[in-house]
């Protein structure tokens, strides 16, 4: 979140304004709950009330008319329905005639009804942490909480190093993938 900082065994805020224990609850203590825990899924994430969707439309042609439309050779389905003919009318344009009804799938976004979620504190970007490389969020976080783990032990990395393979740590740390 990016409140409150430690240096020289002082905690300070963006200012560089010491702080005790106490003045770091009374002012950072609700945006803090605010930011953390299940809350509304931020925007910068997912924008639960605009998400993108596809609609259905289901055309059909009028009184056993059958429906044309000029599109570009390459943004043919595969395989045509059965129902399509296709006249060339150039080196990339094609006639589509439908002789039956279609349904076609068009851009579009929604509210989503779930707009909730557990997430990890606002601000906090674990890829900060390391040379992340635009590696996804779920793998940066792995990475930040298994280096945090193996730290905690209290023992050295080299001693980790002799007892557990190379391959063994990047196996747990891709699983996440």
């Amino acid at each position: 979140m990016k409140l409150v900082k430690v240096v020289d065994g002082h905690y300070q805020d963006d200012a560089g304004n010491t702080l005790s224990l106490a003045e770091i609850d009374s002012r950072f203590a609700e945006q803090i709950l605010a930011s953390t825990l299940v809350r509304r899924i931020e925007k910068q994430h997912l924008d639960v009330d605009a998400a993108h969707w596809q609609k259905t439309i289901d055309i059909s042609a009028t009184a056993g008319q059958p429906l044309s439309f000029i599109t570009l050779r390459k943004h043919l389905p595969e395989p045509l329905p059965s129902d399509w003919t296709v006249d060339e009318l150039n080196a990339s344009e094609v006639l589509v005639t439908l002789h039956d009804n279609c349904a076609f799938k068009v851009d579009s976004y929604r509210a989503l009804p779930v707009k909730s979620a557990g997430q990890l504190p606002s601000g906090f970007e674990p890829s900060e942490l390391y040379n992340a490389r635009f590696h996804p969020r779920g793998l940066a976080m792995t990475i930040v909480g298994v280096t945090d783990a193996l730290r905690a032990t209290g023992i050295d990395w080299q001693t980790i190093m002799q007892h557990v393979a190379p391959d063994e740590v990047a196996v747990f740390a891709g699983s996440i993938m």
